[in-house]
């Protein structure tokens, strides 16, 4: 009997023994965590860029300056005085990491004096005061005007670069296409912005309405 109970303690050692490295092998790869921002550092960028009246807070007037601020200006003007201060804006940046997301599904559609945009190039380009921690998104519309934005893979670690999504923060949007000639107010010299945040876009996504006139 003691014979027995060894036999099947060595058995079920060996079965474990192959088991745990298949099971090792086939866990789900961690996923993108939050990037690592400079909160306070970004903070003091934005600010040097657009307070122009130095007061050290930014106006809705200011914010209107910046892509993808100014359509979100009252998720940092926590106490709604009209001014998102210097840790309003540290507070709104840190609010993007929250819930431990590093990439979220972002789907647009762009239409092009009312008609949807086909073959269109669109990247979210982070804005210059956050440093080098978000990586541009970009995306191809279809024939309905639709895309999905992407980090590029080479962006990503190894064993996360089938992993499709944006960054949550700012972004400077530019919109691009080969053939049909998208005016400069929506590329090189855009005013199109977006924040991604998870209380900031939709299931639906977003939309570029652009207009030639």
């Amino acid at each position: 009997s003691r014979r027995k109970f060894m036999a099947l303690q060595r058995a079920f050692g060996l079965i474990t023994a192959l088991i745990l490295p298949l099971v090792s092998c086939a866990r789900t790869p961690d996923a993108v965590g939050p990037a690592e921002i400079d909160v306070a550092g970004s903070a003091e960028r934005m600010l040097e860029a657009y307070d122009a009246d130095d007061s050290g807070s930014l106006s809705r007037e200011e914010a209107a300056a910046c892509s993808g601020f100014a359509s979100q200006f009252g998720r940092y003007d926590i106490n709604q005085d009209n001014q998102a201060t210097r840790d309003e804006i540290i507070a709104r940046f840190r609010s993007w990491a929250a819930d431990d997301v590093g990439i979220m599904r972002v789907g647009c559609r762009v239409l092009l004096d009312g008609r949807p945009l086909a073959g269109g190039h669109v990247v979210f380009q982070p804005q210059p005061f956050l440093g080098v921690a978000l990586k541009r998104a970009v995306g191809t519309t279809n024939e309905h005007g639709q895309c999905s934005l992407s980090v590029s893979p080479e962006d990503l670690p190894a064993a996360l670069q089938r992993v499709r999504g944006v960054q949550p923060g700012l972004y400077v949007v530019r919109i691009t296409h080969q053939q049909v000639d998208v005016p400069t107010q929506y590329n090189s010299d855009s005013t199109l912005g977006i924040e991604v945040a998870g209380d900031a876009i939709g299931p639906d996504g977003v939309e570029f309405a652009l207009s030639t006139r």
